[in-house]
């Protein structure tokens, strides 16, 4: 039989036991938080350009740039170049697929699409279309290129932005109605909208590819479009989104007089926006140029390529003194160096309009170089690419 000062001793142990472990609890979670935070996932943009579009070749580095920016600030991405080693997890395809030139007051517009893809398989993980609506045509041949520019950076913003969201939202099925239909747990809330791809798994094996059709705010009605033969489905099978549909631009639309009336007053304030925004300041659109002193260089790390961004309003004159001009390499390997910083981006500021920095590279087997400088408000340039010319050793045999 336990006494009395031992009964004591053994409820004071526990107490302290007790205590202690309270204590502890909140410093073990955070340990095993951070133990678990996953690893970014590691993402090559792959820019492009449809063939029948009507844009043009140089909006390629632009789409790289701005796809960069998109995924700056992501927790869940990691931007890598393609050729890095490990290799990238997944592949960012960015592609231009029409542009329409304005005419008139007819305004530009800008259809684009983003994809995902699992870079070892080339499986198709998720795609994003938007289209992007840039002011009416504007009266200079210089602003009708900062327009259009404007307008496919905003629409690689969104796709980018959809994409990456999209890829990684996951629901279930809560109700199969009939063969052909399906009720999942996604809804507006989760952004989800009418015809929105999904694809339904089974412990990660395929089943079917479904449709949204009825949207409602948790949870939608959708048709099966295709279904793996012999498939059965069932509530819990899992459901990932794949596609996210462009929303089509508003319509205009006007009846008799009274549209007319509002149509003539709506042209008339876009001509007096656009002209008081070209007699206005003259650095709010900065146009950027990009020059070299050569379009090659050796891969020594001593042998230096030169390269200057002029940086100019539309009205032609210079930006004014130490305006911040970022240089960065968009692709191939190398190092930067301004006056104040080395590295694969430097920043470095303008003095009569203009700033420089010097490229260098020991990497022989580094493909072409490209350097892109973003001047304020997103307008940029970039170099052509700069050939890495390896020196060759000659042998010379005594017979």
């Amino acid at each position: 039989m336990m006494h009395q000062p031992e009964l004591r001793a053994l409820t004071a142990y526990v107490v302290c036991f007790l205590f202690l472990t309270t204590l502890a609890s909140p410093l073990i979670a955070a340990r095993s938080a951070v133990r678990t935070t996953p690893a970014p996932i590691r993402v090559a943009i792959c820019p492009s350009i449809d063939a029948s579009s009507g844009a043009d070749a140089d909006l390629l580095a632009d789409l790289a740039s701005a796809a960069q920016l998109a995924l700056a600030d992501s927790d869940v991405y990691q931007v890598v170049p393609l050729e890095a080693v490990p290799g990238p997890d997944r592949l960012l395809r960015v592609a231009v697929q029409e542009i329409s030139r304005p005419s008139g007051a007819r305004p530009l517009q800008v259809r684009l699409a983003a994809e995902l893809r699992n870079a070892a398989s080339g499986e198709r993980i998720c795609t994003a279309a938007v289209i992007s609506i840039g002011s009416a045509a504007p009266a200079r041949a210089a602003s009708a290129d900062a327009v259009a520019r404007a307008a496919v950076n905003s629409a690689v913003q969104a796709a980018v932005a959809q994409v990456t969201k999209a890829a990684e939202i996951r629901g279930i099925v809560i109700g199969v109605a009939r063969a052909n239909r399906v009720r999942v747990n996604l809804g507006r809330a989760r952004g989800i909208k009418p015809g929105t791809e999904l694809a339904i798994y089974h412990n990660d094996q395929y089943l079917a590819t479904a449709e949204a059709r009825g949207i409602r705010q948790q949870e939608s009605d959708c048709i099966i479009t295709d279904i793996k033969e012999g498939a059965a489905l069932s509530p819990g099978d899992e459901v990932r989104v794949v596609s996210i549909p462009a929303k089509a631009p508003p319509k205009r639309r006007g009846k008799g007089r009274k549209s007319a009336i509002i149509t003539g007053i709506v042209v008339l304030a876009g001509l007096g926006l656009l002209v008081a925004s070209n007699s206005g300041k003259g650095d709010r659109v900065p146009t950027t140029t990009v020059s070299l002193t050569a379009t090659s260089i050796v891969p020594d790390g001593i042998d230096s390529v030169s390269i200057t961004a002029t940086v100019n309003t539309p009205r032609g004159g210079p930006v004014a003194d130490s305006t911040p001009i970022i240089f960065q390499i968009i692709q191939g390997r190398g190092q930067l160096q301004s006056a104040s910083s080395t590295g694969p981006q430097v920043s470095e500021p303008t003095l009569a309009g203009a700033a420089t920095v010097t490229l260098t590279t020991d990497d022989g087997t580094s493909p072409p170089i490209i350097v892109r400088a973003i001047a304020p408000k997103g307008n940029m340039g970039s170099t052509p690419p700069i050939q890495v010319v390896g020196q060759t050793d000659i042998d010379i045999g005594i017979r």
